[in-house]
Order: C-alpha cells, then structure tokens, then sequence
C-alpha cells in the first residue's frame, strides 16, 4: 500500500504497522534540504508489542529516495522471513534532516520491492543523478551478492535519435564493459577501428563511458523501427546521460578512406547525444552474463570510474590520446583533487599599477617602513597558494618532459625507418603524390586488362558462334532433305497404288464380263434343251 505522512519534526520514526489507512495533511512547500534515510525492521509478537530490530538476512532495504514536487518518496522492498518471525512483518524507517516540505510519500509493496510508480520515478527522473538526488543509507543484508563484468570486443547495435529526429543505427561498433560491485567501479567503452589512406596504420576510435556521468540505465522493452533488431532476440540497455560520452582521438591527423569516412562521422555523432540504446545479442551471451546485465540498472548509481580505465596516456601505442572538441578532464578523484589544488593556487585578481610621482605622497615613511614589515612576513593563505603553484608547475613540468620523451622516440623510430628527414608538410604532400600515382597506374593496368579480356571474349565469342552457326545449319539441311524424301517418297507410293488400283479395276473388270457372259450362254444352251425335250414328252403322251 502507498501512505502519506506529514512531517513536522526533525527526525521522525515511522512504523509501518500504522500504515492501515492513507491520511495526509499538507503544508506550504518549502526548499528541499539533504536526506539521509535509514531502515531496519522488527516484527511484531502475538500480543501486539514489537521486538527489538534485527538485521538479518531477509531484513528490509531503502530502493531508493528521491524528490518529487517538494515532497520525498522513499521506495521499500520487504521479504519475509518465515522461519523466524512467521507473524506478518513491519518496517521501520529512520529519516534524519527531513525535508521542509508538505509531505513524505512511503511507496511499500511487501516481498516485491518498490511499486511501478516508485521505479518509474527513479529512472525517469531528470534530476536523478545531480545534486538534488537524495542519498539513502540502509542496512544491507548479509548475503549481498557482488558480480563483477570484464568484457571486451561485444558485437553490439547501437540505435540513437539525432538532432532531426531520424532513428540511426550502426552494428560497426565494438563495446568493452568492466564493472565491479565489489570495488564499486564501473567503465564503459564504445570503439572502432578506422582504415586510413596510404601507409598510415589503422587507428581506433574510442568512446569514453564514466558512469558518473550516467543519469539511469533502463531495460527497456521501446524497441526502434528498425527491422534488423526487432527480427532478433535481444537484451536492450538503454543509456541516458547526464553528459555525452567522451570522443577519444590520436593527437596526430586521421585521414579514413572509403566506408571508414561514415565511421567516424558515426563516431562523432554518438559522442554529441544523451541517449542511445545497446543491444546485445541474447544468445551470444552466457546465462550468467545475461543476469548482470540485468542487475546493471540498479546499481550504476553506486559506482565510480575505475582507475586507470581512463588513461589517456598509454592508448596509441604509448602515443597518448586526446578528447576530440573538449579540453576537459575526466571525473575521477584525482581529477577532482588537481580541480581543488588549481582553485586554491588561483592568483588574486589584477590590480593595474597606478603611476606614482613620488613615494612620499602616498604616506609617510614610517607608514612605509610598517607596511614592509608587515608585507615580509608570509601569511598561511600565501603559504598554501605558492605551495599550489608549486605543484601545478611541477606537475605541468612533468606532463612536458614525458611529452618531450614521447616525441624523442616518435622522431628516432621515424628516422630509423626512413632516410629521409621530412617534415609534416612534405611528407602528406609525397603521400597524397604517390596516392595519385598508384591510383592512376592502377587505372590505367585495370583499363588495359579490361580491353585485353574484352578482345578475347569477343574472339571466343565470335567462333563459337560460328561453330553453333555451322552445326545448326548442317541440322536443319539434313532435315530438310530426310523431309524432302520422304515426302517425295510418299507421292510416288500413291501414285504407284493409284495405277496398280486401276490396272486391277481393268483386270477384274474383264474377268467379271468374261464369266458373266459365260453364264448367260449356259442359262439360255440350258433353257434351249430343256424345252425341247418338254416337247418331245408331250408327244410321246
């Protein structure tokens, strides 16, 4: 259940056993002032009467506190402990230096940990990683686990909004992670390898990650319009920061050639936005690799950048590196310490010199004798100030002599690879001639080998159509002719059967007459003779 409490003295102890019903009364907003919260829990007997706290395992924790709208929230997590208190659990809560504001807000979900509305409001809060941000001090428990991430070269998706609008993408870009709970350091790099012109040796680009400078990380489940991810599984982290990654660079020119162009201007613009999500490959990934990542948002507020991850001096093969379009330097501790010595050391402002026409009328020479005893002696705020610019100078004495031993060596590997003493000019000027020449004889061997290829697949083509020419002509002759034949062949057969025909019409014709006739003579020889002997009958009666 959620409750509202009004606060009115300095430090409060709430027992969650009172949360029955929500009731609030507020007062006018007032300014917010640090917090510092603690917790610890009790559970309650039978009769009512609670126990002394305990904090073991399965006690309760402050998620987290944060201001909203003049008011504090302070999100719960609550586990049972069965075993030992079975009765139904109560936090207590301990608030020092409260806020002079309306109301405390107590977001409380029993065994789950903090509400949505709680969760919501800690990573989406712009203000949750400066000053404003309320530190929460709890008892952690016992069996706290730590993990610790060393990962190098993960394929990654990065998808980021630029200033127009448009969702862009690249999966050119490598990512290395170490974060260690333990220890509580964290540093996060983006890197990229760009391919150069002439005999200028690959370079990496490098983009720097502190996590101080991480507002919230999010696993989040807005996946972009892009098809290419969303026909992936994938584990989204969604980075938002308070200051954009720092752009890492060689102190020398960088001059990419082809697809290394796009690269670098990707490179550039990742290091100009505060927001942008990594996807990484979920089946790439180990089990246990994929449960660090998912424990990463909650605990990114805790740690610092690991020392030496940061070092711009051993990058480049001992070269040193610089950050592309700032100046500033990084957020670790000793940077902070270097930022206190230089404010201390600060010389007083400027005071122009006034002329003066003669000492004595500016007062008297027993003021001026005063005045110098009192200037001789050194006060502890000019003592502190000249140490200061002792160490700045010592320090930016150091930084110039290794300067000058790195450029000592750049120049003897120089030379002892080239003859030649060249300077800077010279020498891209000779690179961009021989460029232009390896160009142009590339060009011209590709034209000519062209040609050549051309000639002989026009040759090669011209005889085998010829041969195709030849063979299919012989084809269709001797079609042709078999066609002929056999038509020929097929009129001579019928007209042979035609007159064969005929010549047995004839033939039958005449045999048929003959016998026919033959036939007509025997009736009639027959009817002849038998009259006649019919006649003689009668007679002899």
């Amino acid at each position: 259940m959620d409750c509202r409490f009004h606060v009115s003295p300095p430090v409060i102890n709430l027992d969650l056993d009172a949360f029955s019903s929500s009731t609030a009364t507020q007062q006018p907003r007032g300014r917010a002032r640090p917090i510092i919260g603690a917790m610890s829990q009790h559970s309650d007997n039978t009769d009512g009467e609670s126990t002394q706290p305990f904090s073991t395992p399965g006690s309760g924790v402050v998620n987290g506190a944060f201001l909203r709208d003049g008011a504090l929230k302070v999100g719960i997590a609550q586990a049972n402990d069965q075993e030992r208190h079975p009765s139904r659990k109560s936090g207590r809560i301990i608030i020092s230096s409260i806020l002079a504001s309306d109301a405390l807000d107590v977001g409380f979900r029993a065994g789950h940990g903090p509400s949505k509305e709680v969760r919501d409001n800690l990573t989406d809060r712009p203000d949750s990683r400066d000053d404003h941000r309320l530190p929460a001090t709890c008892d952690s428990s016992d069996d706290e686990t730590h993990f610790r991430i060393d990962r190098t070269l993960l394929e990654v998706d990065i998808v980021w909004e630029d200033s127009n609008g448009q969702i862009q993408h690249t999966r050119k870009v490598r990512m290395d992670m170490y974060v260690n709970t333990l220890e509580k350091q964290a540093f996060f790099t983006l890197h990229c390898i760009l391919y150069c012109r002439g005999s200028q040796p690959d370079t990496k680009l490098y983009l720097f990650i502190h996590p101080e400078h991480v507002k919230s990380i999010e696993s989040t489940n807005n996946f972009p319009s892009l098809q290419t991810i969303k026909s992936r599984e994938v584990i989204p982290l969604r980075f938002s920061m308070l200051k954009p990654p720092r752009l890492v660079v060689p102190k020398f020119p960088v001059r990419p050639k082809g697809q290394s162009i796009d690269l670098k201007t990707t490179m550039e613009a990742l290091a100009s936005v505060q927001d942008f999500t990594i996807f990484f490959n979920f089946f790439s990934l180990t089990v246990e690799f994929r449960e660090q990542l998912r424990s990463l948002p909650s605990v990114i507020h805790h740690l610092k950048t690991a020392k030496g991850r940061d070092s711009l001096d051993n990058i480049y093969h001992g070269a040193g590196g610089e950050v592309f379009g700032a100046h500033s330097p990084s957020p670790g501790p000793s940077n902070t310490l270097i930022k206190d010595t230089v404010e201390l050391a600060s010389p007083p402002a400027y005071i122009p010199k006034v002329p003066l026409q003669s000492p004595p009328q500016i007062f008297p020479r027993s003021d001026r004798k005063r005045r110098r005893t009192s200037e001789s002696g050194s006060s502890p705020s000019t003592t502190t100030t000249d140490k200061g610019i002792l160490l700045i100078t010592a320090k930016r004495i150091t930084e110039l002599e290794n300067q000058v031993k790195q450029l000592k060596r750049m120049v003897e590997e120089a030379a002892a690879r080239t003859p030649c003493r060249c300077n800077t000019e010279e020498l891209e000027a000779i690179y961009d001639h021989v460029d232009d020449r390896v160009d142009d004889r590339v060009d011209e061997r590709v034209e000519g080998r062209v040609d050549d290829q051309l000639a002989v697949l026009e040759i090669d083509l011209e005889s085998k159509v010829m041969e195709g020419t030849e063979q299919i002509v012989a084809e269709k002759a001797e079609e042709t002719v078999e066609q002929l034949w056999n038509d020929m062949q097929e009129e001579l057969m019928g007209e042979v059967r035609r007159e064969l025909k005929a010549q047995l019409v004839e033939e039958l014709r005449a045999e048929i007459k003959e016998e026919v006739l033959k036939d007509i003579a025997q009736a009639i020889f027959s009817t002849t003779r038998g009259g006649s002997e019919k006649a003689r009958i009668a007679n002899l009666l």
